[in-house]
């Protein structure tokens, strides 16, 4: 003890106040608590901000290409490629500039529109008046949801060329008889697919060429009926049992 307040009685000579230990500092002090940041440390919190700023402009600064084509197109070409030459419905949002309609289309171009759109109605017609016979069963009703799915891309392109929309007054005559098979059903429709395919592998598509726009949404009509509808339709026309209720 005696040691003790001679050491404290030699630090009170020299003018220094000795400090009790400190309790240890628990996590949330840690955190409140302010740091002295070093010079090496501020140079590389410097420097990373620097290359953010940097990386930054290269997403915001349009490349030289994206330019280009907003000056081919006269309006501004979207981050996902859309132009006001190949967008369909809501992608024409992504657009900056375009107004609606978009202008007058050739004669050929509007008779290829309302050809598709005819195609479309008599589908719809077809499969809804299957179901009427024998009821909400596959693959008609899948068929009948797809048909009408881009029965509104199509309209779509009506709106964007200021088109006028005829109604569909198809379904008066295109109930078929009663008591026919579900067999039978497949294959009227069958045929009715395959007419529809040519339709638009030798006639629309060659014709749509010039229009990105018309030309995505025939070529989509076109491959779901081949790849998809055709095989489903050959499948039941041959007897597989592929009938289920459906909602």
């Amino acid at each position: 003890m005696h040691e003790v307040r001679d050491e404290r009685g030699a630090h009170e000579g020299k003018g220094e106040v000795a400090t009790p230990p400190s309790s240890p500092e628990t996590p949330l002090q840690s955190l409140r608590a302010p740091r002295t940041l070093s010079l090496r440390v501020w140079v590389l919190l410097g420097g990373m901000v620097l290359i953010v700023a940097l990386a930054g402009a290269l997403f915001v600064i349009p490349a030289p290409q994206e330019r280009e084509q907003e000056n081919q197109t006269g309006g501004a070409a979207a981050a996902d490629g859309y132009t006001k030459e190949n967008c369909v419905a809501d992608e024409c949002l992504a657009v900056a500039g375009l107004s609606y309609p978009m202008g007058p289309l050739p004669k050929k171009m509007e008779e290829a529109l309302a050809q598709s759109l005819d195609d479309t109605y008599t589908a719809i017609a077809l499969y809804s008046g299957a179901m009427e016979r024998l009821g909400p069963v596959m693959p008609f009703i899948n068929i009948v949801r797809t048909e009408q799915h881009y029965l509104a891309a199509l309209k779509a392109l009506f709106d964007k060329y200021g088109v006028a929309i005829p109604e569909n007054d198809k379904f008066s005559r295109a109930l078929p008889p009663k008591g026919i098979t579900f067999s039978d059903a497949c294959a009227t429709l069958l045929e009715f697919e395959r007419s529809s395919v040519a339709l638009y592998e030798d006639t629309l598509l060659p014709r749509a060429a010039a229009y990105p726009d018309i030309l995505k949404v025939f070529a989509a009509f076109a491959r779901a009926s081949r790849t998809l509808h055709i095989p489903a339709l050959a499948r039941c026309a041959e007897g597989a049992n592929t009938r289920a209720e459906g909602a």
